[in-house]
């Protein structure tokens, strides 16, 4: 979400590149940081900064970033060609960048070649399957395609990956409004909610989806969240409160006849209505009086107010428009709402029109009015069976859930890293395994127990299940984006290098390593600015020291170097001949390819696993008991 000051900062730089005050390349820089859409913009200030030669020389290492930012923009605004120019410069620098195959990917969905760009995200996600963005635009290609089931197919599989995503849950839950599967959408905004239970908007749809079920329980738990919508919005929230009114209204209409504990107190309507008319006094004065004609309106949904008639049906009862009213109701009784009308009588073509929209005109004592079947009152099998007083508890949505423990590998110092919820087991569905390949983020230093490691981010994956118990492992690394930035200095040169390596138990890992120069001891120029052939000598040592480190052990020994920087201080001190560099690190690891699951590896990984080999035990001389000889039968 975009802060307020973020906003006015965004549109104050704007409005200077507009009207050609300069600032294009701090806009482009600000557009992406903050992840707003606007491509149109970045199209055109990010093409004039590539067109001129000394403006991207400039740039740096931040040149081949425009290109990206510019080349989904020109996506975005169906410049295809300029993105096919852009992706072609990108491809030619980096050759076997996988970043580069998904702009290509991107291009060819922006074409309409469906089938080719689903064969490359394919191919995207055969070499790294947990790539966010590969799995995001499977979505958005579905969608694209009309393809409704295909989109929800491909959200579940990777909520199952990213349970913590909330714009997936969300973009979840709205296309199954869309559908009107209003209970798995009702689902959806119920994981929301237990994320982040301080977002307003998630209680307001949550109430919403419930409102629409309908529903004795449904209306009272919507009641609920309308009004704790209120609450965190400070009572500013008017669809909330509408809310409130219209939930009373219809639980005081279906708990008509049961016991007095299932009905509502009308205390809250009636501080919700005060709350509206105060807030339409304040900003709406003119529409007070249709605010109020409306809830005047609702406080009469009501079967026992004045303006309803209470009519027996029968073969010689009342009929309405010619029509039998038995024909509109399988119960004893019917509650018509009606409203006056004009002239006594109507036309053939009026009745025909009134029938069609289920409206019927009806003669009764006090007048013609134009009356309409109540549908809440047509059908209630409590009082037609008469069965009154039935109670029936209201179901907790987090009822049918349950809680397990996120266990770490036994290498960390806290075993102990949270919990995790999900659906117990129903039938075939069994929760252990929707809790399997769950990707958690933690911070290595509530893992160590040590602040000075905050700024390390650990991805554990879950394994296996035992009991309440979710196993995990080992699933990669990052640097929190704070200490990228804290490291990176002038007068100096930012090293970084990548490469693939396959650990002893054949795991696929990709490693960056990020190192800055420094000045030499005896050094007195300020700047210490490495060359390309040192930066290319230096890139080489680090491919080489990685690769011999990780080759040469399990998986386990090689996390094990990443906690203490035992990698990151040995290419210091190989590349000190080179030129001397510091804080050299291991910033990022990504499990590409993991072997096969094997249990007893997994324990191994926990410490909860060791060999039984077995012990002798010698038979105490008083239970030697001497054989006799024995005779096989058939011997």
């Amino acid at each position: 979400m975009v802060s307020k000051s973020e906003e006015s900062q965004l549109k104050s730089l704007e409005n200077q590149v507009d009207n050609g005050g300069g600032g294009d390349w701090d806009y482009l820089c600000l557009v992406r940081k903050l992840k707003v859409r606007r491509s149109d913009k970045v199209l055109k200030y990010g093409l004039a900064i590539l067109n001129d030669s000394r403006k991207r020389s400039g740039l740096g290492q931040e040149e081949w970033t425009l290109y990206e930012q510019v080349a989904i923009a020109a996506m975005d605004c169906q410049c295809l060609e300029v993105a096919k120019d852009c992706i072609k410069v990108l491809r030619k620098k980096f050759s076997d960048s996988k970043r580069v195959g998904k702009l290509e990917a991107m291009l060819l969905e922006a074409k309409g070649s469906w089938a080719e760009a689903e064969k490359a995200y394919s191919s995207l996600l055969e070499d790294n399957p947990v790539d966010q963005v590969v799995h995001k635009r499977r979505v958005a290609m579905a969608r694209a395609q009309g393809n409704i089931s295909g989109a929800i197919e491909w959200l579940n599989k990777y909520l199952e990956i990213f349970m913590a995503d909330n714009d997936a849950w969300r973009e979840l839950a709205e296309i199954y409004i869309s559908l009107q599967m209003y209970k798995q959408a009702a689902f959806c905004y119920e994981e929301l909610i237990l994320s982040q239970p301080t977002v307003p908007i998630y209680h307001l749809a949550y109430a919403d989806v419930l409102y629409t079920l309908g529903g004795l329980e449904n209306l009272q738990t919507a009641k609920k969240y309308y009004a704790s919508t209120i609450d965190l919005t400070g009572g500013k929230n008017t669809r909330a409160l509408f809310g409130i009114c219209l939930c009373t209204s219809g639980i005081g209409q279906l708990a008509k006849g049961r016991n007095k504990e299932e009905k509502e107190s009308p205390e809250l309507q009636s501080l919700a209505v005060t709350a509206l008319e105060k807030d339409y006094k304040q900003r709406a004065p003119d529409k007070l009086s249709l605010l109020t004609t409306a809830l005047k309106k609702l406080s009469k949904r009501n079967p026992t107010s004045s303006n309803n008639h209470e009519v027996e049906p029968g073969p010689g009862g009342c009929s309405l428009s010619g029509v039998p009213l038995s024909q509109f109701s399988a119960g004893p009784r019917v509650y018509i709402n009606c409203l006056p009308v004009l002239s006594v009588a109507a036309s053939a073509s009026q009745t025909q029109t009134l029938a069609s929209s289920h409206l019927f005109a009806a003669t009764w004592p006090s007048g013609t009015y134009l009356c309409f079947l109540n549908s809440v009152f047509r059908k209630n099998k409590r009082i037609s069976k008469g069965k009154k007083g039935g109670k029936k508890k209201a179901s907790d949505p987090f009822a049918k859930k349950d809680w397990y423990d996120i266990k770490a590998p036994s290498l960390f110092n806290q075993r102990q890293v949270g919990k995790t919820l999900v659906t117990r087991t129903q039938g075939t569905k069994i929760a252990s395994e929707g809790l399997k390949h769950r990707v958690f983020e933690v911070s290595l230093a509530d893992l160590q127990k040590d602040e000075d490691n905050a700024y390390r981010k650990i991805r554990l994956r879950a394994e296996d299940v035992q009991g309440r118990n979710v196993l995990t492992n080992f699933w990669g690394m990052d640097f929190t984006t704070d200490k990228l930035r804290s490291l990176v200095r002038k007068w100096q040169t930012l090293i970084e290098a990548h490469v693939d390596v396959k650990t002893t138990d054949n795991y696929t890992l990709r490693m960056f390593c990020i190192a800055f120069t420094r000045r030499r001891s005896n050094q007195v120029k300020r700047t210490c600015y490495a060359q390309s052939s040192q930066i290319r000598q230096i890139r080489r040592k680090m491919r080489e020291i990685m690769i011999n480190q990780a080759t040469s052990c399990d998986l386990k020994e090689l996390v094990s170097k990443f906690i203490p920087e035992v990698i990151g201080k040995e290419i210091e001190k190989a590349t000190t001949s080179i030129y001397p560099l510091q804080n050299v690190f291991i910033r990022k690891v990504k499990i590409l390819k993991a072997p096969k699951f094997d249990l007893g590896k997994l324990m191994e990984v926990h410490g909860d696993y060791s060999e039984d080999i077995g012990t002798k035990v010698e038979r105490p001389a008083e239970d030697i008991v001497v054989e006799a000889e024995t005779e096989v039968v058939g011997a």
